[in-house]
């Protein structure tokens, strides 16, 4: 049984008569739906920085290309500025979006290195790069109870389930301080 309802939205600003200038102007005052891709980093068209800079009217920014061929943007308003500019709260969400872009960006790259070097949940090759060697066996280390003291037959066995060199990886869990060792005994950190 449907009822007959309806509903009004309703208007905070007139916007028929607002110039463009005075239309962005209200925008900028808060958050809409087309925001919340943004805010959530999934939105192709533009980031929680874009987003920032647009409602406290900062300027624009471009991305460039960095050496690591991560995409790395630089403000046309450049750092003292923005110090100099932002009051302490202003700061702290211009610094809180950057560092959630940057665990982004790790959290990325550690499922790009862990999709090219695990297959069926084995490691295809132990990778030569430290950075990539050191998401590898974080990977493996997570199946590890931690508190848990193993012995070394036991942490060969489960090493050996993700590739044939246990007693390197071993070796490299133990120098990359992923892994306790003392004598024959191991224990994850």
């Amino acid at each position: 049984m449907a009822q007959d309802v309806e509903y009004q939205p309703l208007v905070l600003v007139e916007t028929a008569d607002l110039s463009r200038e005075e239309w962005l102007a209200y925008r900028r005052q808060g958050l809409g739906g087309s925001d919340a891709a943004a805010v959530l980093g999934i939105s192709p068209f533009r980031t929680a920085v874009d987003l920032y800079y647009d409602k406290r009217n900062l300027g624009r920014y471009e991305r460039r290309r960095g050496d690591d061929e991560s995409n790395v943007w630089v403000s046309s308003t450049d750092s003292k500025a923005i110090e100099t500019y932002l009051g302490p709260s202003d700061k702290k969400g211009y610094e809180a979006i950057l560092e959630y872009q940057q665990k982004q960006r790790e959290e990325a790259y550690r499922r790009k290195v862990i999709s090219a070097f695990f297959e069926y949940g084995r490691l295809k090759a132990i990778p030569a790069q430290r950075k990539k060697e050191r998401i590898c066996l974080e990977e493996i280390a997570g199946t590890l109870e931690t508190g848990r003291v193993y012995e070394e037959k036991e942490i060969n066995e489960l090493i050996a389930r993700f590739h044939e060199d246990f007693c390197t990886i071993r070796r490299d869990m133990i120098s990359e301080g992923i892994m306790g060792r003392k004598g024959n005994t191991y224990w994850k950190k």
